[in-house]
């Protein structure tokens, strides 16, 4: 089917050039449950020279760029509707303190909790700075605009496995454009990213 695509020259409209341009492999994911012969998949897409990577028994919903690409969107999404004591809010604070992208002791996360200073906590304040400039951007923008102010990218070196989590957020990232072509709002990606 996706050689069929590719022979009569489909185009797509680029986000980022702001125009229609021809379709390539990039723009498609194939998703496959477990239980799916892999090995046979790339065998028929090899054949046909189509490029594929395959992640096998991995489950995105614990997937360290997932995990932490939702609580910055959720830690948003409470700070433009000003309910800091939601408790959404504050697990938001608390897992993405202790992640790899901030790495705050437990003992001073605790205490942000419990004497209530988690806006005083440096990458909530920057997240307050630039808050309002990300409300009416494209859920795309905002995870692309969240990666680049908290520089996530150069944090995939200490957790390992650099290409795979560069693979993850480009992935998220398809999925914030994905539903934004169906105007999902910032809760909808909160909501799907529980599933």
């Amino acid at each position: 089917m996706l050689q069929r695509i590719f022979n009569k020259e489909y185009e797509v409209f680029d986000k980022d050039l702001k125009c229609l341009r021809d379709v390539e492999f990039k723009d498609f994911a194939i998703i496959a449950s477990r239980g799916t012969n892999f090995d046979a998949l790339k065998r028929v897409f090899g054949k046909r020279n189509i490029p594929i990577n395959i992640i096998r028994d991995v489950d995105i919903k614990e997937n360290e760029i997932l995990l932490v690409t939702k609580n910055l969107v959720r830690l948003l999404y409470y700070s433009l509707n000003e309910d800091y004591e939601n408790i959404e809010y504050i697990h938001s604070f608390i897992s993405l303190a202790r992640s790899f992208l901030f790495s705050m002791k437990d003992k001073d996360i605790y205490t942000a909790v419990k004497e209530k200073k988690i806006l005083t906590q440096e990458f909530v304040l920057k997240l307050e700075l630039i808050k309002e400039k990300l409300r009416y951007l494209s859920l795309k923008e905002i995870v692309e605009t969240l990666y680049e102010y908290y520089d996530i990218e150069s944090k995939f070196y200490e957790i390992g496995n650099y290409k795979e989590n560069l693979m993850y957020s480009e992935m998220i990232l398809k999925i914030a454009d994905s539903l934004d072509l169906m105007n999902n709002s910032i809760k909808d990606f909160i909501d799907i990213s529980q599933i």
